[in-house]
């Protein structure tokens, strides 16, 4: 994470909550468009609800932890922009944002490169009681969080950080906690029997030291054809925290699933346990496989890779013919 967003987080944090309550203390619904399916509700006092951390959290500790899960994956800048464009008055709203900024020297609303991406129509200072209109305003940008720059880099950091990968191979990356010795040879063990499938795997067990473990993640799921997150118990403990690089992973997975409904890149692939208590409620429903036997190791290894190149051992058989039950009144 560069330290201009790592600033951004951490410094936007502040106004960002304060300008919420102005916008009437609906943080839930203004996170609810960046993927978070979280709820309130005054039903026996439960409050704010979440998958992740459960439930009776406060507004100031929930915008808290969303904000951090959004720093993670670069998205504060759009948080920003976004409550900038819901907000009634965005004049107020832009200037209360720079003012929490500006001791760090940021400036999120102008047009700093040429990866402008969006622009909003806000006020000019002779015009603040006037009505918004074209001729009464200028265009404030906000940039991606990845600059022009940034994109580049982070091109040429997918060779060096996840490897040469092969054309036409089916790429997959692997979620899971280190619980114990145990489970991370097991972890490895799937890990090389995909491989031997022609499978490039995106494993933490094959990287060079030295690598770093964030940009790891954050790549190898962005560019992984199936992200197959292995459950256990201590998976979802962590899964739930804020200091683990399983809730970094986790933190990830979450947004992509919530921002692509339909999507079957997320596979969840049971190792101990059942699928409720090893799993996050946003992967513990979907289709995967349990492996929590090793008497059918083998089987569901095979059905996996068959549903990673997608020639499933089941598919669905041709469509007959519509039968005719109706009979003719003399048979």
């Amino acid at each position: 994470m560069s330290l201009k967003y790592a600033i951004i987080g951490t410094g936007a944090i502040g106004g960002y909550y304060g300008a919420m309550f102005a916008y009437g203390g609906k943080d839930v619904h203004f996170l609810f468009h960046f993927g978070f399916s979280d709820s309130y509700t005054f039903v026996e006092g439960r409050g704010i609800q979440t998958p992740d951390f459960g439930e009776g959290l406060s507004r100031i500790n929930y915008t808290l932890k969303r904000l951090e899960d959004l720093n993670k994956v670069f998205r504060v800048p759009e948080v920003c922009y976004k409550f900038s464009e819901m907000v009634k008055f965005q004049t107020e709203a832009i200037s209360s944002l720079r003012k929490v900024l500006t001791p760090f020297h940021i400036d999120i609303f102008q047009d700093v490169s040429e990866s402008v991406i969006k622009s909003v129509k806000v006020e000019t200072k002779n015009s603040a009681a006037k009505p918004i209109t074209e001729s009464h305003s200028v265009p404030v940008y906000i940039v991606d969080a990845h600059t022009k720059d940034e994109s580049a880099e982070k091109n040429k950091s997918e060779d060096t950080i996840l490897g040469k990968i092969s054309e036409g191979r089916k790429v997959v990356f692997i979620s899971y906690s280190w619980d114990s010795n145990t489970h991370k040879d097991w972890v490895r063990k799937l890990a090389d029997d995909l491989t031997a499938k022609g499978i490039y795997v995106l494993y933490d067990g094959y990287i060079e030291d030295g690598t770093p473990i964030d940009l790891f993640m954050e790549l190898g799921i962005q560019r992984a054809d199936k992200v197959i997150v292995i459950g256990t118990p201590d998976y979802m403990k962590k899964y739930s925290s804020t200091t683990t690089g399983t809730a970094f992973e986790g933190c990830i997975i979450r947004a992509y699933v919530v921002k692509s409904i339909g999507t079957k890149k997320i596979i969840p692939c049971l190792r101990i346990g059942d699928f409720k208590l090893s799993f996050p409620m946003i992967l513990s429903s979907r289709k995967g496989h349990d492996f929590s036997d090793d008497d059918h190791y083998e089987e569901e290894l095979d059905d996996l890779c068959r549903e990673i190149w997608e020639c499933p051992k089941r598919v669905r058989p041709t469509l007959g013919a519509i039968p005719n039950y109706i009979q003719k009144i003399n048979d």
